[in-house]
């Protein structure tokens, strides 16, 4: 089993406590020194017409020589050395002897009352100093220490018939124990708790393991330790969600637990393992592990019945760099990497971080972060392909489409950017940008009056945005168009089914009058379920049907999903049209719209606008169907 990782919750404990103590007797060191030396100055002062100055002199010069001197020496009251425990013994009964030897430096003095009671501030202080300055002490050792020097100054105020000053240092004596057993109590509690809620950062709960702190202490503990490489892996467990909606969330406890146990018995044991959070885990070490045969779990499932077991798939990524390079955020970062890597192509892996990867990895990141401030800039910038009345040739809409010119002519197509943009969580926020375009276009003064719409793809995942029917209507108005003039594109119509939110945004849009196509119509997640259910306006047949009709029952199927649309009040529009024979087939098959290449490639907006403009001005654009 791999030391340190689960009994990591016992040797963080111990620990912590430790430097907990260390940290309080540096505290209480520092406080009782600095009382001693009030003291050692002070009691001079106050005495110094009572008691001859000689010996008032030695005491506090002996008091604050031994306090300058051992004081350096209690602050390393944690250390193992024994000399300096006997020294820190020394230091505890001197001091104490010294302040005993007080009252007697000139005992006929202490008849007068003015002695007296500052000998009592004396002796209670000292008695307070040493119950908060020895919390850890054996309660015997400190009742010996306090009783005896107390001891002396009550004989020494009973012996000038000081009554009152005696009783009063007996009384004080007895209340600082009793309040200092319930000091002790208290500090001992503050230590538990913080203990614990320390070793929240440390210690995973839940599988005993340590925590992304612990994996970057275990980093610098190894790059301080002079290894010539550290490695890093992260483990995901594959389709950990499903797992838990399929036996629940305690069986998912266990799966974790397991396979944190498996980790742990399977890698060097010099290596430490770490829970990331959720069903992530990252152990580190310096010796390179066997990897390949972690793919897959077994885990026995309580509860399901004698010898149930379940084969849990992970996916794992991994590294390895200089130590002299090896921070922990590079690590991390690339094992993280690696694991993405492996998750995108299928799964049940496990992926090694290359030259060649770190080389990709470094491209995604730049490009990740120049389409992020090209977004923010507009430089993504929206272009059009008509959408075309196969009767008569002319244009009634068209489809927007995002690009990224460069500074060198070229043009960085949606496929490199838009799965970039998806993954930093900005979808919605290139489909508003898309959509302010499509405005801006069928509001041209050069469209004015017209009835031509424009068309934007938008993903299912901005449906789920509540508030998308509000903003596109005040977009709508604002640039005075009717709504049905923009038609909205969903794609990814996967992620449609997942969730009931979308049904309500898709009608409040539908009730406002903008139009909804369902993109890709007959090839990958489209549905007859998901086309019945949601309030499309538009459908949208996929290129893969229009170039395929020579082939038995394409043609069929496309008169089918024709005269379907149809049927439900929506408009057909045939997709990827490039020949006069594919424009021929499908307005056969009941097709009145299309778009392609046979009509035109995407342009920019501007030349789009001229070309509807110089067709307009021959004839009227037909009403769209």
């Amino acid at each position: 089993m791999s030391g340190g990782n689960l009994d990591a919750l016992g040797a963080a404990r111990a620990r912590i406590r430790r430097e907990i103590n260390v940290e309080q007797r540096r505290l209480l060191d520092l406080t009782d020194t600095l009382g001693i030396l009030v003291v050692g100055l002070g009691v001079p002062f106050f005495l110094w017409d009572h008691i001859g100055h000689g010996r008032l002199l030695l005491w506090g010069g002996v008091l604050l020589t031994l306090t300058l001197v051992g004081g350096p020496v209690t602050t390393r009251a944690d250390s193992t050395n024994r000399f300096v425990a006997v020294l820190r013994t020394m230091w505890i009964w001197g001091t104490s002897i010294l302040w005993a030897a007080l009252p007697w430096l000139d005992p006929s003095a202490v008849e007068t009352g003015t002695v007296a009671w500052i000998l009592v501030f004396v002796v209670v202080y000292g008695i307070a100093s040493d119950v908060i300055f020895l919390p850890q002490t054996d309660d015997m050792a400190l009742v010996t220490l306090l009783s005896g020097y107390a001891s002396s100054f009550v004989i020494a105020l009973l012996v000038a018939r000081q009554w009152g000053a005696a009783v009063a240092v007996v009384g004080f004596l007895a209340l600082l124990t009793l309040g200092g057993r319930g000091w002790r109590q208290l500090i001992g509690l503050l230590t538990d708790k913080r203990i614990e809620s320390e070793l929240h950062a440390l210690v995973d709960e839940l599988t005993g393991v340590g925590t992304r702190v612990t994996a970057t202490l275990a980093v610098e503990e190894l790059r301080t330790a002079g290894v010539d490489d550290v490695h890093c892996m992260i483990l995901d467990i594959d389709d950990f969600e499903k797992l838990n909606d399929t036996y629940g969330y305690p069986t998912g406890d266990t799966v974790l637990k397991t396979v944190a146990q498996t980790l742990c018995e399977t890698l060097p044991a010099e290596w430490q393992v770490a829970r990331l959070g959720g069903d992530e885990f990252v152990a580190v070490g310096s010796i390179a592990p066997e990897l390949h045969g972690m793919r897959d779990v077994c885990v026995r499932l309580p509860g399901l019945g004698s010898g149930s077991e379940l084969t849990v798939a992970v996916s794992i990524g991994t590294t390895a760099l200089p130590a002299a390079e090896a921070g922990a955020d590079d690590l991390f970062r690339e094992a993280n990497a690696a694991l993405r890597i492996a998750k995108s192509t299928g799964k049940h892996r496990v992926v090694e971080m290359t030259a060649r990867l770190r080389a990709q990895e470094s491209q995604r990141l730049a490009l990740g972060a120049a389409t992020s401030a090209a977004l923010e800039t507009r430089e993504i910038v929206a272009y059009a392909q008509a959408i075309t009345d196969l009767h008569t040739g002319l244009p009634v809409g068209a489809e927007l489409l995002a690009r990224w010119p460069q500074d060198d002519g070229s043009i960085v197509m949606p496929d490199d950017f838009i799965p970039v943009i998806e993954q930093q969580g900005r979808g919605p926020q290139l489909g508003d940008l898309m959509m302010r375009y499509a405005v801006d276009l069928v509001s041209a003064a050069r469209l004015a009056g017209g009835d031509q719409y424009a068309t934007v793809n938008l993903s299912a995942r901005h449906l789920f945005h509540r508030n998308l029917p509000t903003e596109v209507d005040a977009l709508v108005r604002s640039a005075g168009i009717p709504a049905e003039r923009l038609v909205l594109e969903i794609t990814e119509s996967q992620h449609l089914p997942q969730s009931s939110i979308w049904r309500t945004t898709a009608e409040e849009l539908r009730e406002i009058g903008v139009g909804l196509a369902i993109d890709d119509f007959g090839t990958g997640y489209s549905s007859m379920e998901q086309l019945l259910s949601m309030p499309f306006s538009h459908l949208k047949v996929d290129r893969i049907i229009t170039s395929s009709q020579r082939r038995p029952g394409v043609s069929e199927l496309a008169a089918a999903i024709a005269a379907m649309a149809h049927g439900g009040g929506m408009t057909a529009i045939a997709e990827g049209i490039e020949t006069e024979v594919e424009c021929d087939q499908m307005i056969a098959a009941g097709y009145r719209y299309g778009q392609g290449f046979l009509f035109g490639k995407p342009q920019p907006l501007d030349e789009l606008l001229d070309e509807f403009t110089s067709m307009a001005s021959d004839t009227t654009s037909p009403v769209q169907q």
